[in-house]
């Protein structure tokens, strides 16, 4: 089906994929790779002979040409007495399978990569509390190197004022 419009109704005694890769390598299929596809699973041929007849009388799907009627027999179609089932194709499965193993591998790199912001955020962390650390260092530093530089300067002014004294005195 497409929307609600019916495209195809057939029957297969062999493997349903089978059947479908054959329609899918169809030109007349070409439009329609995207319908979805149902199915049902009969008892006898004579069972799937009758609902495939009843369904193409019934729905008029776009691709059936053949008159499949019994005569003119009047069907009534009661959607609720056939259980359908989507068809999901071996390689839709295998599809899924890797879609899976790619998420999985997906949300393994997602907590490496996690770990490796935690880290991360820890490291800056300890570069943050080192910086800190250095900066006080540093003023401290700043305020030793000033009082040197005064105690330096005042014992450079004290040895003038001793030089003085001593010329002085001798004159």
């Amino acid at each position: 089906m497409l929307g609600n419009k019916w495209i195809y109704v057939g029957k297969s005694k062999d493997q349903l994929d089978k059947r479908i890769e054959a329609h899918a390598n169809d030109q007349r299929f070409a439009p329609y790779m995207d319908a979805k596809i149902e199915y049902i699973s009969l008892n006898t041929a004579s069972d799937m002979d009758a609902t495939e007849s009843m369904l193409i009388k019934c729905m008029r799907p776009v691709l059936n040409v053949v008159d499949m009627t019994y005569g003119d027999l009047p069907f009534v179609y009661n959607d609720s007495s056939i259980c359908w089932s989507p068809y999901i194709s071996k390689s839709t499965s295998l599809s899924v399978i890797e879609m899976k193993k790619k998420l999985k591998e997906q949300a393994d790199e997602i907590e490496t990569l996690k770990s490796e912001v935690d880290q991360l955020r820890a490291e800056v962390s300890r570069i943050k509390k080192r910086n800190s650390e250095l900066s006080e260092a540093n003023s401290l530093l700043v305020q030793t190197n000033g009082i040197n530089a005064g105690t330096i300067l005042l014992q450079t002014k004290t040895i003038q004022m001793l030089k003085n004294r001593q010329r002085k005195i001798k004159i």
